[in-house]
């Protein structure tokens, strides 16, 4: 046995031999390249790029040497360096290995990084304890990505219960240094009032800090709460330039707002279809749903696209198949009209009931109208009633026309002119033309 275990011991301290021949080897290579492009003056872009290989190499050879000789910071730049796949392959396990034996002199990065490894699972074992243990000890030396780190841990009870007031009280450090990803999380505590009083101001205020150092997700809630007048003066023209910044670095919810407000000339810029088209498609093509439905309502209309059914219908169920109400109504317009697909009223009515029963306005009026006119279902003037009703009762003017008409007849209810005039009054309010025609009527024949 003993023999054994002395052979084990030759052949790791051979192997350890090799590595150090190896290492000294790549770096005597390295000094010569240095040597020989420092004497002949060398300019040429393959020679440069082979000094700054050599150079990395030299760089990396002394950072290992030392790292075997027990430097914490060392241990840590090689970690970093199995991590990054930097001159040697990726390798998180050998990444783990170095952050560890660092982290264990107390290297507040090696802390850190080793921390994230055990939240992530990366190198090692998933250990959420083991995570929140690392980030306290880098956190309590001043490491600002560790505070944040465990502030985000407390938040979210990961490897230790939920606190809120911890959490905060981490991420404020942090912040307060300036660690851009702890401003944009104090500006969600506040928003959302989790640790602290709800502040939109307060909120607004770390959000803006964030955004103006980059962070895309702050510029879009900056831009939602310019728009809104949530903790600053409502400004669209402000609201649009953090909008626009977040979308020109990939915001697809940002692009959506792009959109929206070139398609509505708000926000200071001119209504202009094509690029609202154009930032919809991006959006869309990153599967929101809202830009995916307005996408093929543009598709529908031929505004800033040429008019074409069959892509809005493809956009429509796109955003329908995410549950989005807007979406199922307008799927169900093509399939009553027969745009795009084949004219099929029962899909028709089934993507109705959906989309009202999700909370589209429109989609009661579109079911009334089904019943009324008995299409894909039997005709019912009484729940042509009670469907026109609740659209109309949310403001709805065709459907508050329609209302009128049903009562001005006695269809599904008894003849009733002091209703239809109430309700050909509030449609006609609205511009209805069909409603000013019978409420002109009504007033002619007395």
């Amino acid at each position: 046995m003993r023999g054994a275990s002395c052979h084990r011991e030759k052949s790791i301290e051979m192997k350890r031999g090799v590595k150090k021949t190896v290492l000294v080897a790549a770096a005597l290579v390295a000094v010569a390249v240095l040597a020989l492009a420092s004497a002949i003056g060398v300019r040429n872009p393959k020679a440069m790029f082979a000094v700054r290989v050599s150079q990395a190499l030299l760089n990396a050879v002394a950072i290992r040497i030392d790292a075997e000789m027990g430097d914490a910071e060392s241990q840590y730049k090689l970690g970093k360096m199995y991590a990054n796949g930097f001159i040697a392959r990726k390798n998180p396990m050998e990444a783990a290995k170095w952050y560890k034996l660092a982290a264990d002199q107390g290297c507040a990065n090696a802390q850190h990084e080793l921390g994230r490894m055990y939240r992530d699972g990366r190198g090692v074992a998933r250990d959420a304890a083991e995570a929140v243990w690392l980030f306290r000890a880098a956190a309590e030396q001043g490491h600002v990505n560790a505070q944040n780190n465990l502030g985000n841990m407390y938040y979210h009870g990961n490897g230790v219960e939920t606190n809120y007031a911890e959490a905060v009280k981490w991420i404020r450090m942090a912040a307060e240094q300036g660690c851009v990803l702890a401003e944009f999380n104090m500006g969600l505590m506040y928003e959302y009032g989790k640790g602290v009083g709800k502040d939109d101001a307060e909120a607004a205020a770390w959000h803006l800090l964030a955004a103006e150092k980059g962070h895309t997700t702050a510029q879009r809630r900056v831009g939602f709460m310019y728009k809104d007048g949530r903790g600053v003066a409502k400004n669209e023209a402000e609201a649009f330039k953090w909008f626009r910044a977040a979308a020109e670095d990939g915001d697809q919810y940002a692009q959506n707002n792009v959109g929206w407000m070139y398609y509505h000339g708000r926000g200071g810029v001119k209504r202009d279809y094509v690029e609202a088209a154009k930032w919809y498609r991006l959006s869309a093509d990153k599967g929101d749903g809202y830009a995916q439905n307005a996408l093929g309502l543009m598709y529908w209309y031929g505004q800033g696209v040429a008019k074409d059914f069959y892509e809005a219908v493809k956009l429509f169920r796109a955003s329908a198949d995410q549950g989005n109400a807007d979406a199922l109504d307008s799927l169900g317009t093509m399939y009553e009209y027969g745009q795009g697909v084949e004219r099929d009223y029962e899909m028709a009515m089934a993507l109705y009931r959906k989309a009202a029963d999700a909370g589209n306005i429109v989609a009661w009026h579109n079911l009334g109208r089904m019943y009324e006119r008995g299409l894909g279902i039997e005709k019912n003037y009484a729940e042509a009633l009670k469907c026109y009703r609740v659209a109309a009762e949310k403001g709805c003017a065709d459907a508050q026309n329609n209302l009128g008409v049903l009562y001005y007849f006695g269809h599904g209810t008894g003849k009733d002119y002091a209703e239809a005039l109430r309700w050909f009054r509030k449609a006609a309010e609205k511009k209805q033309a069909n409603a000013r025609c019978s409420l002109g009527g009504m007033h002619k024949n007395g």
